[in-house]
């Protein structure tokens, strides 16, 4: 405007300059608001999302725990009802007369049934905890696991965490328990006495659990070396494979190792 008022400009040459302005500026000004309300639209459906996924697993929450409560329910009631019929067959059995070998062997089959009722009812306690909100720490779930073991006196266990521990998903915790339970159990079966080395391992990105026993130098014939179908290891690869992870088991360094590892 400047250089066409000394140049002699026309004047509607001068006027076209400030409107020229004014029509750029209010463009950009237009043009900045429709960027702000793009931006705004997006962070507002971004929070949609979280919170419509929030709700979604609260909501799965809410309904593990409903089926958790019903199952613990169901299984009280059975499995009491089993305990007691069992106590009764024992308690009638033990009033007949102790010199027929067969009926012997019954009260064991009856005492051994009781014992494995008492257990299962234990055992789905610990995994219905293990899927609610309140359920313990792993650490503290694995210690618990190991003293137990311990405290049977065939099968010394040596349990170790490393790394910092930190809260992780109810179903990743039960699957890492699970995996330390099968795999004590299994020792327990096959090198009976032996110890058993347990590792909970908090990496920065994955959890790993890590068992070890010696090899017996002979098959173990006890009598829980034939128990069981031969399916646990192979449910616990599934199970750790749908959480992302992997478990390896077999022998190395003269040792039996079971490792499973799975991202948090």
């Amino acid at each position: 405007m400047l250089t066409g008022l000394l140049t002699g400009a026309p004047t509607e040459t001068l006027v076209g300059y400030p409107l020229t302005f004014i029509g750029l500026w209010a463009f950009g000004l237009t043009r900045h608001a429709y960027v702000l309300r793009a931006e705004q639209a997006e962070r507002m459906l971004a929070e949609t999302r979280r919170a419509h996924e929030a709700e979604t697993a609260a909501a799965a929450l809410a309904e593990r725990a409903r089926i958790a409560r019903d199952i613990h329910d169901v299984l009280a009631h059975s499995l009491a009802a089993v305990s007691v019929n069992l106590e009764a067959a024992e308690g009638l059995l033990g009033a007949l007369p102790p010199d027929q070998p067969e009926l012997v062997k019954a009260i064991e089959c009856i005492e051994r049934a009781g014992a494995f009722t008492r257990d299962g009812m234990a055992e789905a306690r610990r995994a219905i905890l293990a899927l609610r909100d309140n359920a313990a720490p792993l650490p503290d779930q694995m210690l618990e696991l190991a003293t137990e073991y311990s405290a049977d006196g065939d099968t010394p266990v040596d349990f170790a965490v490393t790394g910092s521990p930190r809260p992780v998903p109810a179903d990743i915790s039960l699957t890492a328990f699970r995996t330390a339970q099968e795999a004590l159990t299994n020792a327990r079966k096959h090198a009976p006495g032996e110890h058993v080395s347990l590792r909970l391992e908090f990496a920065p990105a994955e959890i790993a659990v890590h068992i070890a026993n010696p090899l017996p130098e002979v098959a173990a014939e006890g009598p829980l070396a034939s128990a069981g179908a031969g399916h646990g290891l192979t449910g616990l690869r599934e199970r750790a494979a749908l959480g992302g992870g992997s478990l390896t088991a077999g022998p190395q360094d003269g040792q039996w190792q079971v490792r499973m590892r799975i991202p948090t």
